[in-house]
């Protein structure tokens, strides 16, 4: 499969770990994962500042986090505010 010109990322907690590994995915493109394990909106926002913004490369981004703001008793308001 070849990197297309614009980036494509998939930004995640655990949620979505190893998810290229179930037996029914098939990828009809290019992407790259950053899955970090127990992170939250926070570490997300991190992870798509050190690594996307710092390139001038375009950039589609899908966002997949949450639970992990949830697991540790924070508000639903909370974290969009975060």
């Amino acid at each position: 499969m070849v990197r297309p010109a614009r980036r494509r990322l998939l930004v995640t907690s655990s949620t979505m770990y190893r998810f290229w590994e179930h037996k029914d995915f098939n990828a009809s493109c290019y992407f790259d994962v950053e899955s970090i394990v127990g992170g939250t909106f926070e570490d997300g926002e991190r992870a798509i500042t050190r690594n996307i913004f710092d390139n001038s490369q375009p950039c589609d981004i899908m966002v997949i986090m949450g639970i992990n703001n949830m697991s540790k008793g924070q508000a639903v308001e909370d974290i969009f505010q975060e």
